[in-house]
């Protein structure tokens, strides 16, 4: 009889994920590879996931979620999302640091538009294929198949979050540094909270797209740009960060509040209402 999707899948496949990531901080930190290969660690979540299906179903399971990637039919409006919205909530964050902070944000300071290409393209690649594999193409659906969407992305926001912490260890990551300024476990809080927030849009885009993990992907990658290599919302100051993450809990808010419809599995029929008495 096959196993429900639970509290022991997801720790199999959390577990592994973070061995796989950590592993190549550790050896790095004891000078066994070059410091470069700290990004390979970045491949831990999909390469768990597909170790993790293999064994549950072989081939078959494993080409099955390798399809997931060349899902790429979605409503326009979810890849606009996907592309450029999250450059709102980073400029917000920015000007409102400014005021908080008295180091007002200046438009000007900005990059030309033109460099948020190869940000996109590359930050895809290595952050958006190399987690979302596992995040959004293995553990999102099948939390879907026994939780609501909310709860479901509750859960993979923290496991997310989580996976982060051996980052806040690592010499040169800027984590580290937010570590400094506001205390080790403000830190690891803060960007828990960050992921869990962020994982509310990731669920919304997943049922928008059948699934694709391409889509997430994508917005992995501009995401990641936008938050942090074009506008950058720390700015040497872990405020940014803080201000960023309450900005995007209002945000991931009111797009349940204006989609909360859409929050539910692709056919899935609404609740129906008890009969009046």
């Amino acid at each position: 009889m096959k196993r429900e999707f639970g509290i022991v899948e997801i720790s199999k496949f959390f577990l592994l994920a973070v061995v796989l990531s950590a592993g190549p901080i550790a050896l790095v930190g004891a000078g066994y590879l070059p410091e470069w290969s700290i990004q390979l660690g970045a491949l831990g979540p999909s390469v768990a996931a597909f170790v993790v299906v293999f064994s549950q179903g072989g081939f078959t399971n494993f080409k099955a979620l390798g399809k997931d990637l060349f899902k790429w039919r979605a409503p326009i409006h979810v890849w606009l999302f996907a592309l450029f919205v999250l450059a709102v909530p980073s400029l917000i964050s920015v000007y409102l640091t400014g005021f908080i902070t008295g180091n007002a944000f200046a438009f000007d300071t900005l990059p030309p538009l033109t460099a948020l290409i190869p940000m996109f393209v590359i930050l895809t690649i290595f952050a958006g294929f190399g987690e979302e594999f596992g995040w959004r193409g293995y553990l999102l659906p099948n939390l879907l198949k026994r939780q609501n969407a909310i709860v479901a992305s509750l859960i993979v926001g923290l496991a997310w979050g989580l996976w982060h912490i051996p980052l806040f260890f690592t010499p040169g990551a800027v984590q580290g540094e937010w570590a400094q300024q506001a205390g080790l476990f403000s830190a690891i809080a803060g960007y828990t909270i960050f992921c869990i927030a962020w994982s509310v849009q990731y669920t919304w885009i997943h049922l928008r797209s059948n699934g694709s993990v391409l889509l997430a992907a994508v917005y992995h990658g501009t995401g990641n740009a936008w938050i942090g290599g074009y506008i950058d919302v720390y700015r040497g100051d872990v405020t940014g960060v803080f201000v960023f993450t309450g900005v995007m809990i209002v945000f991931s808010f009111l797009l349940y509040i204006a989609f909360g419809k859409e929050l539910r599995p692709v056919g899935q029929p609404a609740p129906i209402a008890p009969p009046h008495p």
